[in-house]
């Protein structure tokens, strides 16, 4: 056949110089002039490019032989056509990877679709006189054709028409043919998946997975470390950065908090640095920690190494990824994700745990204030827990509202207790969404356990214990007079039974 015939020869052609391989030629455009074109490429992410005549005809151009066979078996169409590939068009908005697909459309409305091994030229081939199925040997190349036999197209093909060319001349499916195209559409194939993503109001919404094929992507490298130090998962990652998705449902600020939930019910709680890329960061090799110098993004990926996760991954997991191919930790990497939910911060702490006396007579009970603080978005039901030592004086169950604080009071029955100083502590449990747990816990005040009647503190009751308790006498606490220490029995008064005490204590 001629058109396979191999010719080792350059010519030059109106403005354009051809190295001809074979009847498949790459030309090398200076300028082509052709008839008016408009040609929108759409990527991904929904951006738009928008070529003319002039950009199309300065891209370097394809020319190879082609046809089509037709549902009814009749080969049509056959010929040489010169046109941009596809491909070419795809990279100019960020290119096409595995799991792509593109959308071709006609002014007409009519719409195909190429997979990404078609636009690389994976098609069933035909005889094209035959038209009985062959094998292919030779790379096809989907073009974006312009011309045909060295034409312009006709005005039923205009402006721009898909044609699969090769240098064989083999003959593909008509369906794939399309005439009068004026629009490419790179969109991404997922997986069916669901994704509910709640706002800080509790609106919800609801996507599917080509409402987030639509969404701008990003590809990059990641890995994560599991508490072993081993690292597992390296590879690239493409999906949408977390916070994208919320910024879908009005976003977040530094008191807010990000919740990821799994299809087994698994909760992830990502701080508002940390959706925005602070991590702590390992060597993808040997897993010790280093310092990144780029810019980490948490996202939600759907492919891994550009397939499809699998079914005990996806259809959708977290990822952290940079430039710098960096590992963090395993606990970050949530699978199954189903739901976000942006969140004020749950927020306990213990402001204060303070023993209201210091020095505490063996044998007799005594108060400990404890003061809370919902330092969070949500009413909390808090179980507090005082100490002296190492050892709980009460347990106490409490309801706090968001952004208000309170005490509460603790009875130490000091029996059983050894004489000598006591650390008084206290320890609120951790809510549910809780990140910030450093001040659930304080050690505050001291307290001394010695005598009834000890008031100076020297382990022992004497004279100078009467003094005290005697300059005291018969006050009350709003008195100037008043000395705590002196009131032994805690009835807020200092009398007869303080002295009493104290006499029973005498040595």
């Amino acid at each position: 056949m001629l058109f396979a015939l191999i010719c080792l020869l350059s010519i030059t052609i109106t403005g354009m110089t051809v190295w001809q391989c074979s009847s498949a030629l790459m030309l090398q455009a200076s300028s082509v002039s052709l008839p008016p074109i408009t040609l929108t490429i759409v990527a991904p992410n929904g951006t738009q490019t928008v070529l003319n005549q002039t950009a199309i005809g300065n891209l370097p151009l394809y020319r190879g032989y082609g046809g089509y066979k037709n549902q009814l078996g009749v080969l049509k169409g056959l010929g040489n056509y010169t046109g941009v590939p596809i491909n070419t068009f795809c990279q100019m908005v960020g290119g096409l990877r595995s799991g792509y697909i593109v959308r071709i459309i006609a002014s007409d409305g009519y719409t195909t679709t190429m997979k990404y091994d078609q636009v690389n030229g994976a098609f069933v081939t035909y005889d094209n006189k035959t038209g009985q199925q062959v094998q292919h040997n030779q790379t096809l190349t989907p073009v974006l054709a312009y011309h045909y036999n060295d034409l312009n197209l006709s005005s039923g093909d205009q402006p721009l028409k898909v044609a699969i060319l090769g240098s064989e001349g083999l003959c593909t499916d008509s369906m794939y043919w399309a005439k009068k195209v004026v629009r490419l559409e790179i969109h991404i194939t997922l997986q069916p998946m669901n994704l509910t993503v709640f706002a800080l109001n509790g609106t919800q919404l609801v996507l599917h997975e080509t409402d987030i094929a639509n969404l701008e992507a990003l590809r990059a490298v990641g890995a994560y470390r599991n508490q072993l130090g081993v690292v597992k998962g390296l590879g690239n990652y493409t999906g949408v950065p977390i916070s994208r998705f919320c910024n879908l449902v009005g976003g977040m600020s530094s008191d807010t908090v990000l919740r990821a939930t799994a299809a087994d019910g698994y909760v992830k709680i990502f701080t508002y640095a940390e959706v925005n890329g602070e991590f702590t960061t390992y060597d993808s090799v040997t897993g010790q920690l280093v310092q990144h110098n780029q810019t980490l993004t948490p996202i939600l990926a759907y492919h891994f190494n550009d397939a499809n996760l699998s079914s005990s991954d996806g259809p959708l997991r977290t990822a952290i990824i940079g430039s710098e191919g960096l590992a963090t930790s395993s606990s970050y990497w949530v699978k199954r994700v189903v739901k976000l939910e942006v969140r004020y911060r749950d927020d306990v702490a213990v402001t204060a745990a303070t023993p209201l006396r210091t020095l505490v007579g063996h044998g007799y009970s005594y108060s400990v204030n404890v003061t809370l603080a919902n330092q969070g978005g949500y009413n909390e039901t808090l179980s507090v827990t005082a100490y002296a030592n190492l050892t709980a004086i009460g347990v106490q169950t409490f309801t706090l509202s968001a952004g208000n604080s309170a005490t509460i009071m603790f009875t130490w029955n000091t029996t059983g207790f050894s004489f000598g100083n006591y650390t008084i502590s206290a320890k609120v449990g951790t809510v549910p969404d809780e990140t910030d747990t450093a001040d659930n816990n304080l050690v505050d005040g001291v307290a001394m356990l010695t005598l009834p009647g000890d008031v100076n503190g020297d382990l022992k009751c004497d004279g100078k214990d009467f003094a005290l308790i005697a300059r005291a006498f018969n006050t009350k606490p709003s008195d100037s007079r008043w000395d705590q220490r002196t009131d032994i029995n805690e009835d807020s008064k200092v009398d007869g039974k303080d002295i009493a005490i104290t006499a029973r204590n005498l040595h």
